[in-house]
């Protein structure tokens, strides 16, 4: 929190507003948070109580996040309404934030907080757009204490934990950043990730204003709207540094045309972060492809892994290294067995695995099998991280709704698989989101790559696995424009997993569940199809792999 003791007023933040960017200092946003904080006192907010932040990429949330942290309170970040289906799906979602966290204060945009309004009751404060106007300002700094804010974990697996962030962990990951990406006052970001997500808020607001630099701060939705608008922050107006998760990276590749980027320069681009998901290397590709003729270069891309309970970064590839990859073969994965790599680049069961990188400064990683046992280089299992970035835990709290491990005492097991190779990092995906098959271990996104390969370009499946009627079974969702290649995705499956039974069905707007931060809850999404609906959503099945027509 230094900055806010002298807040520059030449540098800050450019927000984007319909077409239109608008700049508010450091010095301005200043004065904010130290109207938030003043009216927080004024309303009892207690110091170290959770006070929910409920701002999108506005000015609004900056200064409620940091206004609550001069106030002696946790932030809690959350989605705005726009990323819920409906409002009555917004209220319960708050309204189960509030209960784990026991927070008394919401602060929230206009929309927010009219749509958490039937989550509160008499004990529950809901202020409006706190801190964009004029009046007093708290003039105190309160003693750090030992927690900073609650990040809410990524949810794949079920609600979102409060993950407690402790002010010594997030200041040794943004150094280890710093190292990393070698970031100094003449840098300039462009993000458009959300800033209630551990990647937007660490990387995208918490780290340039510790520097402090310029940023241009963009909502989801207008990048996914208008990616070219974002990639104009670097090719017109100079930003060195973005980073996104890898459907970023597919996104632009699929939307943008090299006939939009004439006019664009993107020589300075020195470092592309991609993260928050296992890196596709022909997205990648794709993507460098599309702007290296406009000056971009390939080695600014750096593939990265990380997540909420170690702040953000865990490891990240060297800049101005090339991108490194392996092929494997995905049907004989097991854990505490070697990976084979380079295997071959066949359409069956080999897929690419795209390298994280090496640790950061400051960071340990280890592989260890189911026992805790740390593994050799080159052995599959699950992805252990300590060091001084590991958040304290996750926030006890009676109503939660599974037993959690409080304490992380420097060490976390990720519930991620991967090996080392090298020194480097490679991620093969979530254990919670894979089978036993064949006495080894088989992943949705194994499944996904060769589903990929046959799929209507830019109409990715999402493979969702599970036990169905007793047998191990992967359902191949698609959107109806890619139903015709349903036979040609199931054979391809079935081919390269053979004794694996295989649903390809067509998924309607709104059937998969997501997480908060946009990523597809597999486990959600499979609960309520499987109970459901899914009959009448098939159009391929291995077990009859010639349907009637009419069942689409």
């Amino acid at each position: 929190m230094d900055w806010l003791d002298d807040p520059a007023d030449t540098l800050g933040i450019y927000f984007s507003n319909r077409n239109e960017w608008s700049f508010h200092s450091y010095a301005d946003l200043a004065r904010r948070a130290r109207r938030v904080a003043w009216r927080l006192r004024e309303v009892g907010a207690e110091p170290g109580r959770a006070v929910i932040v409920a701002h999108g990429n506005t000015p609004g949330f900056v200064s409620t996040f940091f206004g609550s942290l001069l106030a002696g309170c946790h932030p809690v970040p959350v989605a705005p309404p726009a990323a819920f289906k409906n409002a009555t799906e917004y209220a319960a979602f708050i309204g189960k934030v509030v209960k784990l966290t026991e927070c008394r204060t919401i602060l929230a945009e206009p929309s927010a907080a009219q749509a958490a309004g039937p989550a509160a009751d008499g004990s529950v404060h809901v202020l409006d757009d706190v801190g964009a106007n004029d009046g007093p300002e708290y003039q105190g700094r309160p003693e750090p204490g030992d927690v900073a804010y609650l990040q809410l974990s990524s949810g794949t697996q079920g609600f979102p934990r409060p993950v407690r962030v402790t002010y010594s962990a997030v200041s040794n990951n943004v150094a280890a950043l710093r190292t990393w990406l070698g970031s100094n006052w003449q840098d300039m970001l462009a993000t458009w990730l959300p800033l209630h997500h551990d990647m937007g808020l660490v990387g995208g607001l918490i780290a340039p204003v510790m520097e402090p630099g310029n940023v241009w701060m963009m909502r989801p939705e207008e990048f996914i709207r208008a990616p070219l608008r974002w990639l104009s922050c670097f090719g017109e107006k100079g930003a060195t540094i973005g980073m996104m998760p890898n459907f970023g990276v597919a996104h632009i590749a699929r939307r943008v045309r090299s006939g939009a980027l004439e006019a664009m320069d993107f020589s300075r681009w020195r470092a592309c972060v991609v993260g928050a998901e296992r890196v596709d290397r022909g997205a990648v590709d794709s993507m460098i492809e599309l702007l290296e003729p406009f000056g971009f270069d390939a080695r600014a891309m750096a593939p990265a892994y990380g997540m909420a309970e170690t702040v953000l970064a865990v490891a990240g590839s060297g800049l101005g290294d090339k991108i490194q990859s392996v092929w494997v073969d995905a049907a004989r994965l097991a854990p505490g067995e070697r990976a084979e790599v380079n295997v071959g680049q066949d359409s069956g069961s080999h897929v690419e695995l795209v390298s994280c990188g090496r640790p950061l400064a400051g960071v340990d990683v280890e592989i260890v099998d189911s026992d805790g046992r740390v593994l050799p280089e080159g052995l599959l299992g699950e992805i252990r991280v300590s060091g001084p970035s590991v958040a304290g835990g996750y926030l006890s709290s009676p109503v939660a709704e599974r037993s959690t491990e409080p304490e992380f005492g420097g060490v976390f097991n990720t519930g991620d698989s991967g090996f080392l190779l090298s020194g480097e990092l490679y991620v093969v995906g979530r254990i919670g989101d894979c089978v036993k098959f064949l006495g080894r271990w088989l992943y949705a996104e194994d499944i996904g790559d060769v589903a990929g390969r046959v799929a209507p370009a830019g109409h990715p499946p999402l493979v969702l696995l599970g036990s169905l009627a007793g047998s191990n079974t992967a359902v191949i969702l698609v959107d109806r424009s890619a139903a015709d290649a349903a036979g040609s995705i199931g054979r391809a499956v079935t081919g390269s997993f053979a004794g694996l039974r295989v649903i390809v069905a067509v998924a309607r707007r709104g059937e998969i569940h997501h997480t908060t931060s946009g990523k597809p809850s597999r486990p959600l999404t499979w609960r309520s199809l499987v109970t459901g609906n899914l009959p009448e959503r098939t159009v391929w099945d291995s077990l009859n792999p010639e349907p009637d027509p009419g069942t689409r």
